[in-house]
């Protein structure tokens, strides 16, 4: 099965990485809490999804085939978004092999 990489806020950094994934056969799955960068990800064969803390990802499939999470959302003033709404999908991903987080100081 391929391997998949999920990027929690789909920046620059994940964009650089993913280029280099993608070019090796994964499948490359992202977050952006824009529209307008979510078509652009369409367009360069990003499986994207709007996510931030109040819209949260809607569909629990999406982790189904995930190998890899790499999370670039920094914490915010309640916490970690990506773990508090969606810690319990991560911890039951069938397929995961590896969570990462990358972040600036």
């Amino acid at each position: 099965m391929t391997p998949t990489l999920l990027c929690f806020g789909f920046g620059y950094t994940a964009e650089v990485l993913a280029r280099r994934l993608f070019a090796s056969g994964w499948r490359i799955k992202g977050t952006t809490r824009s529209s307008d960068k979510l078509r652009a990800l369409e367009e360069r064969g990003i499986e994207a999804h709007l996510f931030d803390r109040a819209n949260p990802l809607s569909d629990a499939r999406i982790f189904e085939d995930v190998t890899h999470v790499l999370t670039s959302i920094a914490p915010d003033e309640a916490g970690d978004s990506v773990i508090d709404i969606h810690g319990r999908e991560l911890e039951h991903a069938p397929r995961l092999e590896w969570c990462g987080y990358l972040g600036t100081t």
